[in-house]
């Protein structure tokens, strides 16, 4: 299933918080637009590689970008500076 958010949380030095909770379609809606313009020429490259020495095909990309989205759910990041004791975490929910 692909993630529905990304939260962004940032604390700094221990006290204050800034909370963002960012709809994951927003980051996959320019990316769609590529892919729909990309698609044409997809085609054009699978036929025409269809019978040669080169195993595998172009439109395998597209299942395998949608299996990493897939397992971006659950992902959580946490970036720390000790310095400034500051904290960022980010997770795909």
């Amino acid at each position: 299933m692909i993630p529905t958010f990304f939260k962004i949380r940032v604390r700094d030095k221990g006290k204050s918080f800034i909370n963002l909770w960012i709809p994951f379609f927003i980051f996959c809606l320019p990316m769609l637009l590529i892919a729909i313009i990309l698609l044409p020429l997809l085609i054009i490259l699978d036929i025409f590689l269809q019978n040669r020495i080169i195993r595998g095909s172009f439109s395998g990309v597209v299942f395998w970008f949608f299996q990493l989205l897939s397992s971006l759910r659950g992902t959580e990041i946490y970036v720390s500076n000790l310095k400034e004791n500051s904290l960022v975490e980010m997770k795909f929910i």
